[in-house]
């Protein structure tokens, strides 16, 4: 009866055994896959017509379709007009794909960004669009319209918008104006990555400690020149400013 009893343990603690080392091995490839970037591709031409579109775009993680993705949101403004940009909530297709219908009422150059947020990563590349019968040439310098990666919208951030940043301690500081006053109780988070690794980035979310100030700490094994997007959201803002600075 003890030999039986003894068989029996044996048999559960393999069994149990072999299920831990299934779940870790499960644990491992999820943390492999988390640590992949994310690949956000704007799918629509460089020049379209007037009238009702379709917004598209396709995410995917190491190669393969991302299913879950926590929010996908279509920013469309025209050139000169970012302050009035319009915000629209993507659906999820089918194999990471994400789409929407967005009526383009006017020609002229417009601006699109996918805000993609998933597997805590947030992407929002930029896609230039040529719509109606509009010259290509004034979409850009070089002559093509183009899409620029992570952030690049900057440069048409809201005029009404000041942010002044500086590090100081091992703390990052940014000071937000609009139109002239303090920014107050807005969500504001620091995404940083060192120059030689574009690939992996920080995301540090900020505390206000005064009036339209905002800081965080910055704890950094890697010196050099470092990049930092400063994320800056409230309930009718969302703003994404670019600096650089030696740490």
């Amino acid at each position: 009866m003890n030999k039986w009893l003894l068989a029996l343990v044996t048999v559960l603690l393999v069994t149990v055994a072999a299920c831990g080392g299934q779940d870790e091995e499960t644990t491992e490839e999820q943390e492999v896959d988390s640590l992949a970037p994310l690949e956000v591709e704007v799918l629509m031409d460089e020049q379209i017509d007037t009238g009702e579109n379709i917004l598209s775009t396709r995410v995917t993680q190491d190669g393969q379709p991302v299913e879950d993705a926590s929010e996908v949101m279509f920013e469309v403004w025209q050139e000169g007009q970012k302050e009035s940009s319009d915000m629209i909530e993507g659906n999820h297709v089918e194999e990471g794909l994400y789409e929407v219908s967005y009526t383009f009422e006017e020609e002229g150059v417009f601006y699109l960004v996918p805000h993609v947020t998933a597997r805590d990563q947030h992407h929002m590349p930029q896609h230039d669009l040529v719509v109606g019968d509009s010259d290509v040439e004034t979409a850009t310098s070089d002559g093509h319209p183009h899409e620029h990666d992570h952030h690049s919208h900057t440069e048409d951030a809201d005029e009404r918008l000041s942010v002044d940043f500086e590090m100081v301690d091992d703390h990052m500081t940014t000071e937000v104006l609009f139109e002239g006053h303090e920014l107050e109780n807005a969500d504001v988070t620091f995404e940083v990555w060192h120059i030689d690794n574009e690939e992996q980035r920080a995301w540090i979310s900020a505390s206000e400690s005064a009036p339209g100030v905002y800081q965080a700490e910055f704890d950094e094994d890697t010196t050099g020149e470092h990049h930092v997007i400063i994320h800056i959201e409230n309930d009718d803002l969302h703003e994404h400013i670019g600096e650089v600075f030696e740490y």
